[in-house]
């Protein structure tokens, strides 16, 4: 800490500083010095004024628009940059979730809850961080859609993080709420909600090893959201090699094996050019799943 003070505890972040999104933002000063960096690199080289000058009523009216749809600002959507333009260098793991309830819930199961929606898809409500379309979203979407179901007329409600729509949950102001696994496992133990599926390959381990997968749930669908390294476009083979070479062996260490075992990362290394299909692929997925759900350009 720079200053001598401590935050309240209903003012932090949830669960545990190594766990889920509290890690990303650990580093949160790093990313906001790199951001006036990258600023300040953008008014002295003039790639700012080349990326949003000149501003036209078209535009503007433009993203309000892609605003009020939900369009998402991405290469996908038909706006942003594309993962094409990065350099990619390594996969280390990937992370799957666990779709929660309270421990009161009607919905018994997870087939309890497919059926109940494939019935009347407003009967029940999911609270999702942070925006539609993400693995988050995905994790409860996709066996509905595997089951014919219109992922459209579901009924979402976005929040602005996973801790808000847990204490929704926890209110009774939405019905079910998909978690990654490591604060799965902690509300778990602590009897604040039900697991009823898990969305990876196979069952998970140690707390969370009683979990059914959606596939042992009769639903032929896997949802992760993974973890890598990418470098800038053009980035030089020897550079990628190196770095290739240096995150392999720091995924041998112990060390590293400690912290997924912890947070139920699964491991999944991957080289430079694995990555590189394996995004081909994950990008025409999704694009296909955004599609679906009215987020993307239509061209």
């Amino acid at each position: 800490p720079i200053w001598d003070f401590t935050f309240p505890r209903e003012l932090t972040l949830g669960g545990w500083l190594g766990g889920a999104l509290q890690w990303h933002f650990a580093v949160m000063w790093l990313l906001a010095a790199n951001g006036l960096a990258y600023i300040g690199y953008g008014l002295v080289s003039g790639h700012l004024k080349r990326k949003m000058l000149p501003v036209t009523p078209h535009a503007v009216l433009s993203d309000i628009a892609a605003a009020l749809r939900g369009a998402l600002r991405s290469a996908i959507a038909g706006r942003g940059p594309s993962y094409t333009e990065f350099t990619p260098v390594a996969l280390l793991y990937t992370e799957y979730m666990l779709i929660t309830v309270k421990p009161d819930s009607p919905i018994l199961n997870g087939k309890d809850l497919v059926e109940r929606v494939k019935k009347n898809p407003s009967s029940v409500s999911f609270g999702i961080a942070t925006s539609l379309g993400n693995p988050i979203h995905q994790s409860v979407a996709a066996p509905l859609r595997a089951e014919g179901v219109d992922i459209k007329s579901l009924k979402n409600v976005v929040f602005n993080a996973g801790s808000a729509s847990l204490a929704a949950m926890m209110g009774g102001h939405v019905d079910v709420v998909p978690v990654t696994g490591a604060l799965a496992s902690q509300l778990s133990a602590s009897k604040q909600v039900r697991l009823l599926a898990a969305s990876s390959p196979r069952r998970l381990y140690g707390a969370l090893a009683d979990v059914p997968t959606w596939r042992e749930l009769g639903y032929d669908v896997v949802v992760a959201q993974w973890r890598g390294v990418m470098g800038p476009k053009g980035m030089p083979e020897a550079q990628v090699a190196y770095w290739e070479r240096a995150l392999k062996r720091m995924t041998e260490a112990d060390e590293w094996k400690r912290d997924l075992e912890k947070n139920f990362w699964v491991a999944e290394f991957m080289g430079a050019r694995e990555v590189r299909q394996f995004m081909d692929n994950d990008n025409a997925a999704l694009r296909r799943f955004l599609s679906e759900l009215g987020l993307t350009d239509k061209k």
